[in-house]
């Protein structure tokens, strides 16, 4: 048998906080969600290659948990590198009801998700394409890396991106 080495930091104490209720309500996960509404050109590939340049720079969004035998915390591990997961869905076909409606069940739908703690990633993304020019991005994190905070600096840098590509972005 060939033992597995990680290398890892101890976690936060809002983290321990985090995870002591996560195990002691096995079924609930604490999540950090937000919608950014994007109107304009935009070109999906760019986009996800942005999302990526995200991801490489931040090292929360490439971390995992693992809580090996004898432990009661785990310890956190940040990857190398990491992927970006994003689903896609284009509703353009629907009326503007139908469209909110599906939109609230993506929402229901990316809160029952599950987290694999130990192999990440803690988060999903789901682009929504509402019309040629409309499109909205679903984001859903667990709430042992992301918070507000982290929530409105992932919108500012995908913001950044969106202006440099000449697209307006808003927080909803």
């Amino acid at each position: 048998m060939q033992n597995e080495t990680i290398e890892g930091f101890r976690i936060s104490p809002q983290q321990r906080h985090l995870w002591g209720l996560q195990q002691n309500k096995s079924q609930q996960t604490y999540r950090v969600r937000g919608a950014i509404l994007i109107t304009g050109n935009l070109d999906k590939e760019m986009l996800k290659s942005a999302l990526q340049n995200v991801v490489n720079r931040h090292e929360i969004l490439r971390t995992s948990f693992h809580c090996f035998s004898g432990m009661t915390l785990p310890l956190q591990a940040i990857a190398s590198t990491g992927e970006v997961p994003i689903s896609e869905y284009n509703l353009s076909g629907l009326s503007p009801e139908e469209q909110e409606a599906k939109i609230a069940a993506l929402f229901q739908q990316l809160n029952l998700l599950p987290f694999d703690f130990e192999r990440g990633p803690l988060w999903h993304l789901s682009l929504v394409t509402l019309a040629q020019n409309k499109h909205l991005l679903l984001a859903n994190f667990s709430a042992l890396i992301a918070d507000s905070a982290t929530l409105k600096n992932f919108t500012r840098e995908t913001q950044s991106f969106l202006l440099s590509l000449r697209v307006r972005g808003r927080v909803l």
